[in-house]
């Protein structure tokens, strides 16, 4: 069992100016409250993840995107159902760590390949690699997958740039999310006071610096030192895993404009888990966004970074877990 230590904040001190209007002096209220998990030591020997279990893989094709097929696994089952949706770096292959603990808790667990990564077409783009409009947005292949397989509500986890596309999902489909489990995600909130200050501790200067900073490699953005500097191996594994997920490159634009009113209109609980040495989401950012998301939960990760689905597996399943266990019992 992970240890787990509860802060009290009186306030987002640091934040942009536009970000202090969030009410935060209440230490006393839940809404106040953020869970710090200390994770245990990063061992020095990897332990690799599970096989996944691909007896329910399969291929959809999308009619929206001509006929381009999108890659899926499902693990079947009676179980209530959560659908995984991956980062920019991500496919359905990346979670090895969870499918299994996920189903043998109980619950039905599906992810997907968005379209272009391991597995799925790319579908029509222009001379530039740029999807086509008329092919569709990602949340449209999202409900595309959920309606084939006749999903009717499930728990919707977004990871990193998968959190858009469960958000445009979310504003559009609200009825059918039992739950929402958002990890170290950017968010793709349209507002200023999110947007402006996410793109600016990537890019504090401006101009093409945001585009330096991706041109680190992923590894370096996306993996936390602590891990890095402790698990040479499981590092490996993450760049050979992450190098096999996208071999077709194609920008796919999110389609949707996802407002603070969008969020704050939602009427089903939500799990938001933060690494502590993350680069794009860090803790300040979740502690903001937790003030804005109705009926939230905010988990913060010690000693992770943005891959903390990979980073810290038994910390980070034993949180969703005990969330689903406690919120759906």
């Amino acid at each position: 069992m992970f240890s787990r230590r509860v802060i009290f904040h009186g306030g987002v001190a640091g934040m942009a100016a536009s970000l202090a209007a969030c009410d935060v002096s209440d230490a006393d209220t839940p809404q106040t409250r953020n869970d710090y998990v200390a994770a245990p030591p990063q061992p020095r020997v990897f332990t690799p993840p599970d096989e996944l279990d691909l007896s329910g893989e399969g291929h959809l094709a999308l009619p929206l995107a001509d006929g381009a097929r999108l890659y899926y696994w499902d693990t079947g089952g009676r179980g209530p159902p959560i659908v995984l949706v991956h980062a920019a770096t991500g496919s359905a292959y990346v979670w090895g760590y969870q499918q299994r603990v996920l189903a043998r808790a109980g619950y039905r667990v599906v992810a997907y390949s968005r379209r272009g990564y391991r597995g799925s077409d790319a579908g029509p783009v222009d001379d530039g690699g740029r999807a086509l409009a008329r092919t569709g947005r990602p949340l449209d292949d999202l409900v595309a997958l959920v309606d084939a397989l006749a999903l009717e509500r499930f728990h919707l986890l977004g990871h990193a740039g998968g959190g858009g596309i469960a958000n445009g999902f979310m504003k559009e489909h609200a009825d059918r999310v039992l739950s929402a489990i958002s990890v170290t995600a950017i968010q793709g909130i349209a507002d200023a006071d999110w947007s402006e200050p996410a793109n600016a501790i990537r890019a504090p200067g401006g101009g093409d610096e945001l585009g330096s900073f991706n041109s680190n490699p992923p590894e370096l953005r996306e993996v936390g030192p602590s891990y890095r500097w402790a698990n040479p191996e499981g590092l490996a594994a993450w760049v050979a895993l992450e190098r096999s997920n996208r071999p077709v490159s194609v920008d796919h634009p999110a389609g949707i404009a996802v407002t603070w009113t969008d969020i704050e209109a939602r009427r089903f609980p939500t799990l938001l888990i933060a690494g502590d040495a993350d680069l794009y989401a860090p803790p300040s950012m979740y502690r903001y966004l937790k003030s804005r998301v109705p009926d939230s939960e905010l988990n913060v990760v010690s000693e992770a970074g943005h891959s903390v689905y990979w980073e810290q597996p038994d910390t980070f399943n034993e949180i969703v877990l005990e969330f689903l266990n406690r919120r759906f019992a």
